[in-house]
């Protein structure tokens, strides 16, 4: 097995990715975003360094790859997104130098993509697929995910997108010195394509809470807009809701709110968009999904506009 760096622990290498979020708001870190980001670097530290970047081992979650002693300590703030409250943080005096750039390399390649892109990109690849040995996506697994797989399997990715690159490069005629212009990451940026093409969302109602459905309650126009929101969501690509305006107001397990929770999994993501008025739209994303949860006449913390 590849030999750990002595002194980097999974919590330094997520503090300097919340830290990351924090500096640019289009970039945020939500809990489930930073599980995956930790785990693409401990993935890219096997391969580019030949070395364990932390020893907390990795398990194959639903929603993706999740370092659960991690997890659980960002738990606690729901799904907000995760922010550095250190002013005086300093990464370089945390955190060795090549360490960093691979972390920067990370945050390079996947730190652009929202969580629900990520979770869905984990689920295309397969340390998380083989681990989880065929189970139903839907499944709770707290199998681990072997380093050596993780190892084998990003370095075949490497080699492979490498050796298409260069193909691409010579069919489109591209000079050999054309890239000397610009230093080339050590990582391929189409290692995070999922496919040729990011899938569209598929709205789904297997979790709707039939004891809290208004839409019957829905006055005046909400009940075309409501329509008109699900057909836009059909037309998006998976990561692309806040940019074409589906609201992602993350939702906590308190007051009003926890009825929502009702039947769902303890590590999902719940959002709340508002459809016009008072009407609100609660949901969740897992992979391509869009799951809709409850549709409201009200808002349910203050039955008042927010």
């Amino acid at each position: 097995m590849p030999r750990s760096f002595t002194k980097t622990i999974v919590a330094a290498v997520a503090d300097y990715f919340i830290y990351l979020g924090s500096k640019d708001k289009t970039k945020a870190v939500s809990n489930k975003k930073l599980q995956k980001l930790v785990y693409y670097s401990q993935a890219w530290s096997l391969v580019l360094n030949n070395k364990i970047l932390f020893d907390d081992k990795i398990e194959a979650w639903i929603h993706g790859p999740v370092i659960p002693i991690l997890y659980k300590k960002y738990k606690k703030f729901g799904f907000q997104h995760l922010s550095m409250n250190d002013h005086n943080y300093k990464p370089e005096k945390k955190i060795p130098k090549d360490i960093l750039n691979l972390l920067n390399e990370v945050w390079r390649i996947y730190g652009k993509y929202d969580a629900d892109y990520l979770e869905l990109l984990t689920h295309e690849e397969d340390p998380w697929i083989i681990t989880r040995n065929n189970i139903d996506p839907k499944v709770i697994s707290s199998k681990t995910i072997p380093v050596d797989l993780m190892k084998i399997f990003y370095t075949s990715l490497l080699i492979k997108v490498k050796q298409q690159n260069v193909k691409k490069n010579r069919k489109a005629k591209i000079p050999n010195n054309a890239s000397k212009s610009k230093k080339p990451g050590l990582i391929p940026s189409n290692v995070a394509l999922i496919g040729d093409k990011n899938p569209n969302y598929v709205i789904t109602f297997k979790k709707y809470n039939d004891k809290i459905c208004q839409i019957n309650d829905l006055i005046k126009n909400s009940p075309k807009e409501c329509l008109h929101v699900f057909k836009r969501i059909t037309h998006l690509l998976v990561g692309q809701l806040q940019e074409n305006n589906i609201g992602k107001i993350p939702i906590s397990k308190k007051g009003g709110y926890k009825i929502l929770f009702n039947g769902l999994d303890e590590d999902v993501d719940l959002y709340e968009h508002k459809i016009q008025g008072t009407a609100r739209l609660f949901y969740f994303t897992a992979a391509h999904e869009f799951c809709v949860v409850a549709i409201t006449a009200n808002h349910l913390e203050t039955n008042k506009n927010r």
